[in-house]
């Protein structure tokens, strides 16, 4: 009895769960439509902007770690075809240290802007859907 009660439960689950799941894949949508998407995220300077160092002198400039908004806006223009735009602001600093063990410190004030485009194109026709919505 209890394999039954568990094999109906995982049935269910794997049912309500299925809809979610394909919706991820990236297929092309049913109809035409606007999603807006907006984010939070952190901007994770990897490496210094440069060093330079010279016998006794060194100078190091460095970006902060800073956070960034922003969005992104996608258009479906009909079942293959969609565009999408993406706006992303992170305010922060720049950071210069010149001489040994940094004697002189400079901080500037910066912002960083970044955006990017894409135009997607399926060759395959989505799946039928059935019934009307």
């Amino acid at each position: 009895m209890r394999i039954a009660v568990r094999s109906t439960v995982l049935g269910l689950v794997a049912a309500f769960a299925a809809g979610p799941v394909l919706a991820q894949v990236g297929a092309p949508a049913a109809k035409k439509g606007i999603s807006l998407t907006p984010y939070v995220g952190v901007n994770i300077p990897t490496a210094d902007l440069y060093t330079i160092g010279s016998g006794t002198t060194a100078e190091a400039t460095r970006i902060s770690v800073g956070l960034t908004f922003g969005g992104r806006l996608g258009i479906g223009l009909g079942q293959r075809f969609g565009i999408e735009g993406d706006v992303g602001y992170s305010p922060g600093s720049v950071d210069i240290t010149t001489g040994t063990g940094g004697s002189t410190n400079f901080n500037q004030d910066v912002r960083i802007l970044t955006g990017s485009g894409r135009a997607t194109f399926y060759l395959i026709r989505g799946p039928a859907h059935s019934g009307s919505a």
